[in-house]
């Protein structure tokens, strides 16, 4: 667990080096990668056998390399690639903040500005961050599949005529939900530099007439719906923000319109996984991740009643409330 961090490093650099696409093309060499990726021979040798180490790469004999199925997990073209979550874990959006926890634990305060000299949002548009921010979209997008199918499976959209993804980037939960209704329109809203990126992505003939992307910042205004849905949004922001968020999609919700939360949870005894989001949370992003009473009092303090919460995967639940 103490040399963990190096681990990081190693998985990390292996995704920034396209080191399973070179796999994935045959045997690797270290001076054929070091020559691709412009890298020093000799210390890219040591980097290769340091993989080997770890199961990312088995030797084939005194020069050559193969990739393993630990590996496969970073190819770009893996629709379950953990590609984007390696580049995420060990940039340093994340990596820097984790270094003052000690000053996050004392002050209560993210340490972005202290690391970075600017707020995570900020580095993620910069020129610096813009990388890792795509990965975060990207990320974002391949974890939350299986939450994407059992949400779809858990939810009617029958008496929806519009639904809004906050902060939803490409927007992959309403549109799997416009797929399974044909009636439903549905909005994305999420930040200028967020949506000229989304924009760009193919789009399903079938829902693109029905599906609009807004720019804009959740902390201004939300558009007009008659379900809100939230994934992955209020664990970034702290209790006093995310009133802000909430207090707007209720300042434009339609009579009767519903807001679904998806989350991921914190148990009585939690995992520690989701100790490890918790603290990330603190540290690079300023929110936390909140127990459903939390839930709940964040909700009736902007106007909305919960109606209920469930299971969604092992770590994640859903939450739906109505406006009052």
């Amino acid at each position: 667990m103490i040399l963990g961090a190096s681990i990081v490093q190693v998985i990390r650099y292996a995704a920034l080096f396209s080191l399973a696409d070179h796999a994935e093309r045959g045997r690797i060499t270290a001076g054929a990668f070091s020559v691709a990726e412009g890298l020093d021979p000799d210390s890219a040798e040591r980097f290769l056998r340091a993989c080997t180490a770890f199961g990312l790469l088995s030797m084939l004999d005194d020069t050559g390399y193969a990739g393993t199925e630990l590996l496969r997990t970073l190819q770009s073209n893996n629709p379950h690639s953990l590609r984007d979550l390696a580049l995420i874990q060990g940039g340093p959006g994340h990596w820097a903040p984790w270094g003052r926890l000690d000053d996050a634990l004392r002050t209560g305060r993210t340490q972005t500005e202290a690391t970075l000299g600017q707020s995570l949002w900020d580095y993620y548009a910069s020129d610096a961050g813009r990388a890792e921010g795509l990965a975060v979209a990207g990320a974002m997008g391949g974890s939350t599949r299986d939450i994407d199918a059992a949400a779809v499976a858990a939810v009617s959209t029958t008496n929806v005529h519009t639904a809004v993804d906050v902060g939803g980037a490409g927007g992959s939960l309403l549109q799997a939900l416009m797929q399974a209704n044909p009636a439903l329109n549905g909005i994305v809203l999420d930040l200028p530099s967020v949506i000229e990126q989304v924009r760009e992505q193919p789009l399903d003939r079938e829902i693109a007439s029905r599906l609009s992307f807004v720019p804009g910042s959740f902390f201004d205004a939300v558009p007009a719906a008659d379900l809100y849905i939230l994934r992955h949004i209020l664990h970034d922001w702290s209790d006093a923000e995310c009133a802000v968020i909430l207090r707007n999609c209720r300042a434009s919700a339609r009579p009767g319109a519903h807001l679904m939360l998806i989350e991921l949870t914190m148990a009585r005894q939690p995992s520690g996984f989701a100790c490890q989001v918790d603290l990330t949370m603190l540290i690079a992003a300023g929110g936390r991740e909140r127990q459903p009473a939390e839930y709940d009092r964040l909700l009736s303090q902007a106007g909305f009643r919960l109606l209920g919460a469930s299971a969604l995967t092992p770590t994640h639940s859903r939450f739906e409330a109505v406006a009052i």
